[in-house]
């Protein structure tokens, strides 16, 4: 699943890897500890065909739902064509979430609490979650980022990755003309991005904790025989 990342890049890195129609004037703030909830910058399609970043909140809701619908930080990629609450949108309001990073937690042998994973991509570039997004009434849309199966050594962490999309791939993702058929095969089958992961700081279990010492590692990267045990000094809370 993805349920924390981060959100360090600059407008123009995304502008070069998804041709933004408008780029933001402001400089993004750097956020290390994105959670469900709030407010996440999303790249999608306007009514008029134009690339534009929009904010959104963390947490998908139909328009159709009730006022007692869970929201829904994640979709499974392999379902989602079929699912009441987004079939609507993988048709029509697909997105891009764009992050720095994400966290995952993994249980190592000998340990009792579970320890927050740092993934990024080894090409220090932002990594395009693929998303779907829905439209409010009131206020600020919502969006949901979808998942995959885990490979490679995300697999020794969780069962589930964020769909990470590959510049091409999201132009297409994004683009109205793509087909319901080749959106969903852009983001199903096995997928193996470049990514790096290591141990960092359970600061990071804390929603209200930001800063950059939240991704700074505490301990070897993670290889493909997983999660291993800590020196306790080095994950104070």
């Amino acid at each position: 699943m993805c349920g924390r990342f981060t959100h360090l890049y600059t407008w123009n890195e995304l502008h070069a890897l998804l041709s933004l129609s408008v780029i933001p004037s402001a400089t993004p703030a750097p956020r290390h500890n994105v959670a469900p909830g709030q407010l996440i910058s999303v790249v999608r399609e306007d009514g008029s065909g134009a690339r534009v970043v929009d904010s959104l909140h963390w947490g998908f809701v139909p328009a159709w739902a009730g006022a007692d619908f869970a929201p829904l930080i994640n979709a499974r990629s392999e379902t989602a064509a079929v699912k009441p609450a987004f079939a609507d949108a993988l048709a029509t309001r697909r997105c891009i979430v764009p992050a720095s990073g994400f966290y995952e937690w993994a249980t190592a042998p000998g340990e009792r609490a579970k320890i927050p994973y740092y993934f990024r991509d080894v090409r220090a570039r932002p990594l395009l979650f693929a998303g779907l997004w829905s439209p409010s009434v009131s206020g600020s849309g919502t969006v949901a980022i979808l998942t995959t199966a885990a490979t490679g050594i995300a697999r020794t962490v969780h069962e589930r990755l964020p769909v990470m999309l590959e510049p091409e791939e999201a132009q297409h993702w994004l683009a109205s003309s793509t087909r319901t058929e080749t959106a969903c095969a852009l983001v199903q089958g096995n997928r193996s991005p470049h990514l790096r992961a290591f141990p960092v700081s359970r600061l990071v279990n804390r929603v209200e904790q930001d800063g950059p010492a939240l991704i700074e590692p505490v301990g070897p990267d993670l290889d493909a025989e997983g999660p291993r045990p800590s020196e306790p000094h080095l994950f104070s809370a």
